[in-house]
């Protein structure tokens, strides 16, 4: 929705989202775009009437905001078949779970995914602080990939 709100129609531009879990019956609720009425209470009124159609129970994101995004699953350690480069990468609140050497791993794919200056948000929980040298930190959960 924020995508889309901010560039309008996208002409000239070349955006697309993928959306990948694990577990596929998470691709599978969010793919559907459909969630209980209150999960949209924070969502600004204006950008409601632009983007989501509201019933008595459940919001549902239109077509033309799920036609942007593919969902996938996707385990991070496996091969991964998507081809870089990505602009951003969102990985929030994953990399939690997992060791220093596991996590090291995954950020130097992400770093190898991403553009050169490309930019990697993880949650607020996270840090890159001694487990990579392959970004520098340019906001509290917002890191740039170092060229």
């Amino acid at each position: 929705m924020t995508m889309r709100q901010a560039l309008g129609n996208g002409a000239g531009w070349d955006t697309k989202i993928l959306a990948t879990d694990i577990n596929t019956q998470m691709i599978a609720a969010a793919q559907a775009g459909v969630y209980p009425a209150e999960r949209g209470t924070s969502i600004p009124q204006a950008m409601k009437r632009l983007c989501i159609r509201q019933g008595d129970e459940n919001i549902q994101m239109p077509d033309t905001l799920k036609t942007l995004i593919a969902f996938k699953p996707l385990n991070l350690f496996d091969n991964w078949p998507m081809k870089g480069p990505f602009d951003a990468i969102f990985c929030r609140n994953v990399v939690i779970y997992f060791d220093n050497a596991a996590k090291r791993t995954l950020f130097d794919r992400f770093a190898d995914m991403l553009a050169p200056e490309g930019y990697m948000f993880i949650g607020h929980s996270e840090s890159l602080f001694q487990i990579s040298c392959r970004f520098c930190l340019v906001g509290r959960t917002i890191y740039r990939r170092v060229s």
